[in-house]
């Protein structure tokens, strides 16, 4: 769900201290976020934007910074050169609508100054995030809706899309089409109980949705709840006195700047609703936790679905992984049984040569024939089986047949198994990786999965992921305790990446022995003892062996590992390897993550 307007109010209220920020740095996280670093005279602060049909909203975040993500996309790239080092100037909600503008002054290439809106509409699978230029000075700041030109849309919308609202390059700017509804804070009491008074039936709360700018089905309950709380819905006359009072308190309220913000879960703790007011009527359906700021209970309510996706995510893949791995031993060992009776094929071959050698003395229309073994050192004997309806040539030619089909089962199932075992083998580094997935390295690995065929493509037609979605993300950073960089690959992506096209040829690469794992490199030509050390002990940590007491962990240079032809993702041989013996250590791990070592 998106937020409504009535939280929005909260949000905004609690950023209005991003004016006269400069923006310092926007980044993309996803494909329909952005993300604004905005400095303050003693810190910065960062504000997510998300388009997103499903999460659409706005809030301040903290923790992390969004990672890095290549190649910028042409809207970020965009934006980036035209609003960084800009100040904001205002942030202006339109009424109690879900729109906002942000604006900002910034200065062209030669100097001059520019003047930008960027234009928030949360509005569910017509979300968007707009960057419009001024066209006029006095709209600088104003109420309503921005006016001007569109200069990018982080969601462009073409004819072909909406013919009554198209937002491209270079079109005006064109706002939602008008909704008619009032605005909370200006409703009256004379306006309020004429509606009440004009509508037949018992009001419900989709009645006051109808009515009401930016209140969604939470707000519109809640009040419906606190009216009831007062008056009967019997008694007409005191239930509108006690819903006027109800909506003219919660007017009051966002008016002045006051919000009661909540999270309201169902009974199995899952987060169902944000609010920017409290949510008496969920207490009955489960748990209503208040929070100390309207921007705290929106970052947290989405960042808890957000796990809660990866989580049921990360165990989707496990489940397909753990599929696939089960449908290999099922085959591999049917092929092993294949194998076993190909074995006897050389039985085969030599009982057409004895045959042959002997065919004189095999008497036509007997069961078995016993003849002298010539590979007998002792003179013993051999007792071949026949079959009494074929002559002793065609026998022998039947024995040659037998043997040439055995034969080559041997070398296809031969052939079959070892792609198993490889097969086995990167599935089982994929398990590693879900380990220690996040939810952008889960779609890396989902992606992964598609293109190796255990995982069905997506359908033509469908959103196009993208083009970061194609490329490995960031390996893991880490810097040793003698300040010498070290990167660990998180999936078999970025293992491929690492190994083949980041790392140097004169680089450090180790790997456990002979169990999936991470890839590590150790960024130096000369390698001290302790960061070595400390490599191994990360190469034994990020593999299937994370919970054993002692690991194998081979090392060698780059230049000596290499990629066979068509091998999966993160396959990879080495030689010129030694080998030492490490503890798996996750404290170092977190000891040694380069965003907590001080530069």
């Amino acid at each position: 769900m998106a937020v409504d307007g009535l939280t929005l109010a909260g949000i905004m209220t609690e950023i209005q201290i991003l004016e006269d920020g400069r923006i310092e740095r926007l980044y993309q996280p996803e494909d329909r976020d952005l993300e604004i670093r905005i400095r303050l005279p003693r810190r910065s602060i960062r504000l997510r934007i998300s388009a997103d049909a499903g999460a659409a909203r706005l809030h301040t975040v903290e923790g992390e910074r969004p990672p890095s993500s290549g190649d910028p996309s042409p809207f970020l790239a965009l934006a980036r050169r035209r609003l960084e080092g800009g100040r904001v100037r205002y942030i202006r909600q339109v009424g109690m609508e879900r729109i906002v503008r942000i604006g900002v002054e910034s200065r062209s290439d030669l100097g001059d100054p520019e003047w930008y809106d960027v234009v928030v509409e949360i509005m569910g699978r017509h979300s968007n995030i707009i960057l419009v230029a001024h066209e006029d000075d006095e709209i600088r700041g104003e109420e309503g809706p921005a006016r001007g030109r569109v200069v990018d849309a982080i969601v462009r919308v073409s004819p072909g899309i909406s013919r009554h609202r198209v937002v491209l390059p270079g079109r005006p700017y064109i706002p939602p089409p008008e909704q008619h509804k009032i605005d909370p804070r200006e409703e009256t009491w004379e306006g309020f109980f004429r509606w009440v008074g004009s509508q037949g039936a018992n009001l419900t709360a989709k009645d006051l949705m109808g009515r009401y700018q930016g209140i969604g089905p939470a707000a519109a309950e809640e009040w419906m709840h606190r009216a009831l709380k007062r008056a009967s819905e019997d008694n007409r006359e005191a239930f509108s006195q006690a819903l006027w009072a109800a909506i003219s308190q919660s007017a009051a309220e966002v008016s002045a700047g006051r919000f009661a913000p909540c999270i309201a879960y169902d009974g199995n703790g899952t987060p169902k609703v944000v609010s920017g007011i409290y949510l008496h009527h969920w207490e009955s359906r489960g748990r209503v936790v208040p929070f100390e700021t309207v921007n705290a209970a929106v970052a947290t309510f989405y960042a808890d679905r957000m796990d809660r996706s990866a989580s049921g995510l990360a165990q989707s893949l496990t489940t397909v992984v753990r599929g696939a791995l089960s449908a290999l031993e099922h085959r591999m060992a049917r092929w092993n049984e294949q194998l076993q009776e190909a074995a006897e094929a050389d039985q085969w071959r030599r009982y057409g040569e004895l045959v042959t050698a002997y065919l004189h003395v095999v008497p036509r229309g007997a069961r078995e024939v016993t003849l002298p073994d010539p590979y007998s050192e002792t003179g013993g004997t051999v007792t071949v089986p026949l079959d009494p309806g074929l002559s002793p040539a065609d026998n022998a030619q039947q024995f040659f047949r037998r043997y040439q089909k055995l034969k080559r089962t041997r070398e296809v199932v031969t052939d079959h198994l070892e792609q198993a075992r490889r097969d086995a083998e990167y599935l089982e580094s994929v398990l590693v990786a879900l380990e220690h997935a996040d939810e952008q390295e889960l779609e890396e690995i989902q992606e992964e999965l598609r293109g190796q065929g255990f995982l069905r493509a997506r359908r033509r037609g469908g959103t196009k992921p993208r083009e970061k979605r194609d490329q490995a993300g960031s390996p893991m950073h880490f810097i040793s305790s003698e300040g010498i960089d070290i990167f660990v690959g998180k999936n078999n992506r970025q293992n491929d990446e690492l190994t083949t096209k980041t790392a140097h040829k004169q680089d450090t690469w180790l790997h456990a022995q002979n169990i999936p794992g991470s890839h590590v490199v150790i960024r130096s030509r000369e390698v001290p003892p302790k960061t070595l050390e400390e490599a191994a002990r990360l190469a034994a940590y990020y593999s299937k062996a994370r919970h054993a007491g002692t690991v194998a962990v081979d090392y060698t240079l780059v230049k000596h590992v290499w990629k066979p032809t068509g091998a999966r993702p993160g396959f990879v041989l080495y030689d010129h390897q030694k080998t030492v013996f490490v503890p798996p250590d996750p404290a170092l791990a977190e000891r040694l993550r380069a965003d907590r070592v001080p530069r």
